[in-house]
């Protein structure tokens, strides 16, 4: 018979208690699919456990927080009954936009022992760390820009080259729209010159097929890859 595996309930009670600082304990018995979508999108990782959440279904999970804004994600670790995943959750506060996240490094979850005591010894040592360095930098980072940055008005220019998005997905302008001394700019940037039709178009690259619209640019088949 494959070994017992430690209700993840009691494991998650016991590492709250064991942790620095005051933390309380959420356990949801049960995770719909729709819920592990949003867990998904939560989760402060880009390691090994955002790989366990996207790949197996999570039957369910605990949820660590502190009146801090510290917020902890434990799930059990997929074929492994003796371990459990400890993991951090981007803070839930409404100031905090995408941008502010920019350059900040993800603190990334762990696995550790199902003896709760190491665990939490683990947690406080590996994890703890990183998780309250990202909090401050995003939280320094909504503090100094809190708006998105803009783009400043592009400045008056003599001259310019208008780009039009047809309607079967081409992105392109005529060549005789097109200043001489742009030419050479618009082919370094994907858009050699097609004589017949004198006009100007991308190639074909994953850039332009994800500004263009993928179905513009379907993929290749393994036999027209391999040849």
């Amino acid at each position: 018979m494959p070994p017992a595996r430690t209700h993840l309930n009691t494991f998650a009670t016991d590492l709250a208690f064991l942790l620095p600082g005051l933390w309380s304990h959420e356990y949801h018995g049960r995770v719909a699919h729709e819920d592990q979508y949003l867990i998904a999108e939560q989760l402060w990782d880009v390691g090994h456990v955002s790989w366990v959440v996207n790949e197996f279904a999570l039957s369910r999970c605990s949820v660590l927080n502190t009146l801090e804004g510290q917020r902890l994600l434990v799930i059990d670790r997929p074929r492994h009954p003796h371990q459990f995943v400890v993991a951090p959750l981007v803070p839930d506060e409404d100031r905090l936009k995408a941008h502010h996240f920019d350059g900040v490094d993800e603190p990334n979850g762990i696995t550790v022992s199902n003896d709760p005591r190491r665990a939490a010894d683990q947690v406080e040592r590996r994890l703890l760390p990183r998780y309250e360095r990202a909090l401050k930098a995003v939280r320094r980072n909504a503090a100094e820009e809190p708006e998105p940055p803009h783009r400043p008005a592009p400045p008056h220019v003599a001259q310019v080259v208008t780009l039009t998005w047809y309607a079967d997905g081409a992105l392109g302008t005529p060549y005789a729209s097109v200043p001489k001394e742009a030419r050479m700019t618009l082919y370094a940037h994907g858009f050699p010159t097609r004589a017949r039709r004198r006009s100007c178009f991308p190639k074909r690259t994953a850039r332009t097929a994800a500004l263009c619209g993928s179905s513009r640019w379907p993929a290749a088949s393994p036999s027209r890859a391999s040849a």
